[in-house]
């Protein structure tokens, strides 16, 4: 082979290479929308959580992470769960405080970054005052759709909490 011809080969699988990790879309709402209901689903899918209330405001590790929840989100939420009620910080401190049994409360954060083709969604869910837990939980581009993956596939580490 040439050094000419060489050169020719190791260009074109510079392209084929460059081609095949293009980057993921820009996410629209209806996949946005996947995920959130995605992961309600796996929190309290199937009546498992009782009665449930979302807060309708995005959080991250129970601290206000500011924005009301999108409608599209919402709905999601809602299609993954059953029946949700979503309310505010200071109507959900008031029913913890009557100590209703079997209720759920979701937290859910906004949407976030992690890798040019991972995001993670922060959801948490509690029974009362200092009875709840979260995590992160993550998706990645597979060139196709967006699907569920672990941390340790992706070789990060994900924010949890418990209270």
């Amino acid at each position: 082979m040439t050094q000419a011809s060489q050169r020719v080969a190791s260009m074109m699988l510079v392209v084929v290479l460059v081609a095949c990790s293009a980057p993921p879309p820009n996410l629209t709402d209806a996949e946005t929308a996947s995920m959130y209901g995605e992961v309600a689903a796996q929190l309290c899918g199937n009546g498992g959580c009782g009665r449930v209330l979302a807060q309708d405001t995005f959080v991250s590790g129970l601290h206000p992470g500011g924005g009301e929840l999108p409608k599209h989100i919402r709905q999601a939420i809602t299609g993954g769960v059953g029946e949700v009620e979503f309310l505010t910080p200071a109507q959900i401190e008031a029913i913890f405080a009557d100590d209703p049994p079997n209720i759920t409360v979701l937290y859910v954060g906004p949407l976030r970054w992690h890798l040019s083709d991972v995001v993670g969604i922060e959801v948490g869910s509690s029974c009362g005052p200092l009875c709840g837990s979260g995590t992160e939980y993550l998706f990645r581009w597979d060139g196709a759709e967006w699907v569920p993956t672990d941390p340790e596939t992706e070789g990060l580490t994900v924010t949890s909490w418990v209270s």
